[in-house]
């Protein structure tokens, strides 16, 4: 029962879009994956949660068999439905521009299926504000009525690097963001059979809505900003209990038990980095400005985590600085956002000897003789620093609180972000 269908789908995008397309056609799926670059389509890029589901036999089989990689728009012609996986700018700034040529190139295409069924794009990536505003004029200008010719429907999702291809399967709520309620519920109806067919499917489908795209919009930074929320009070009440001889790691294990508030996002530790929580805070306070309302808790949360990338400042000693951690976070070979090379950068300019060591970019040991280390992330690696560098540094400052203590030299002093100084 579970092959007895044939429905073509397109992903363009195959950056966190590769994962949707393996997961899409390990489900059944005829999949057309699609990005303008041949390099990507030569070789997309394979998070951990890509190879794992390839890992598996049956799996790696089913996408070897339904998926087809190019960079023509012509592939996608008489697909049902398009989602749009692109790039919707830095971790400074949220853009539309690869999406409204995405959108365009698609209408430029798009036929209805031969069953006479009308094709729906979807576009997954996170947009600014008023983004679908600027969509529908691509539709008028294209000649291409929306939901009659064409189907829109903005449908973000919390995806997270290193386990796309679970999160695309098992997101924590999804929204259908279009003018139509019927092409709504028809995009919803799709990503449900979709969910229920994956080999990762945890069993249990999340919260599902429907609405505008403009509900879509918000839905998608304000939830982005709740999230960076929670990473600010947890990091200021870490500094807290540095200060009173308290272990917040502890307390904020008890908070994150109450099921109201979670245990995610919830440990103290370094800034928040990446590509998405820093961006999509600056576009949610942005469009506070630009409707007149006031952004006060936001406002805050954005210099609160401003200010703690700065804070390994007052702990450092001596002039030499190893920082262990380039990517954003652990087991993620992505620097886009990466508060540790922010962090390289700033004492640079102040006039401090930097090296920055990550083991997913380098292969070389650290040649620096530090006279403090500062741990950004939690890679393994980093557990024991006597393996990563064998001179004795006089501080370690522990922002991931994974050093084991034990493998420190005895006249080495270790910082842990919500401990404080462990060893005076």
């Amino acid at each position: 029962m579970r092959w007895r269908f044939v429905l073509k789908v397109g992903v363009v995008g195959l950056g966190v879009g590769y994962a949707l397309s393996c997961a899409l056609a390990e489900a059944g799926y005829t999949t057309v994956g699609l990005d303008i670059n041949p390099d990507v389509v030569a070789d997309p890029r394979r998070d951990p949660s890509i190879q794992s589901l390839l890992s598996n036999r049956a799996a790696r089989r089913r996408i070897e068999k339904n998926l087809k990689l190019t960079s023509s728009y012509d592939e996608i012609a008489n697909c049902s439905y398009v989602i749009v996986c692109v790039s919707t700018g830095n971790e400074k700034k949220l853009v539309l521009g690869h999406v409204e040529d995405a959108v365009q190139q698609c209408l430029n295409v798009l036929r209805p299926s031969k069953a006479g069924s009308m094709p729906v794009v979807m576009v997954y990536s996170t947009l600014p504000f008023g983004s679908s505003r600027r969509i529908r004029e691509i539709f008028r200008a294209s000649g291409v009525k929306m939901d009659e010719d064409v189907g829109y429907v903005h449908f973000p999702l919390m995806i997270a690097q290193g386990t796309t291809a679970y999160d695309f399967v098992n997101p924590p709520f999804v929204i259908f963001g279009s003018d139509s309620p019927s092409v709504a519920k028809r995009a919803m109806d799709f990503y449900k059979r979709f969910i229920r067919r994956s080999f990762v499917y945890k069993g249990r489908l999340p919260p599902m809505f429907t609405g505008s795209p403009e509900e879509a919009e918000l839905a998608k930074l304000a939830a982005n900003a709740c999230l960076t929320t929670k990473i600010a009070i947890a990091n200021e009440i870490g500094g807290l209990g540095e200060r009173l001889g308290v272990d917040a790691q502890k307390v904020m294990q008890v908070v994150g038990s109450d099921w109201r508030i979670g245990r995610k996002f919830t440990i103290p530790g370094y800034a928040a980095g990446g590509s998405c929580f820093p961006r999509d805070l600056k576009s949610l306070i942005e469009t506070f400005g630009e409707a007149g309302a006031a952004s006060r808790v936001l406002r805050a949360v954005d210099e609160s985590n401003r200010e703690r990338l700065l804070d390994p400042l007052e702990k450092i000693e001596g002039k030499n600085v190893l920082v262990l951690g380039k990517s954003y976070k652990s087991g993620v070979p992505e620097i886009k956002g990466s508060p540790g090379l922010t962090l390289a950068e700033v004492l640079r300019d102040k006039g401090y000897s930097v090296e920055a060591y990550d083991p997913k970019f380098d292969t070389v040991l650290p040649r620096l003789t530090p006279d403090t280390v500062i741990v950004t992330v939690a890679e393994p690696e980093f557990r024991n620093l006597a393996a990563v560098t064998t001179k004795g540094a006089r501080v370690v400052l522990d922002y991931a609180n994974i050093v084991d203590r034990t493998t420190l030299a005895s006249e080495t002093r270790l910082w842990q972000a919500g401990r404080g100084w462990i060893n005076r």
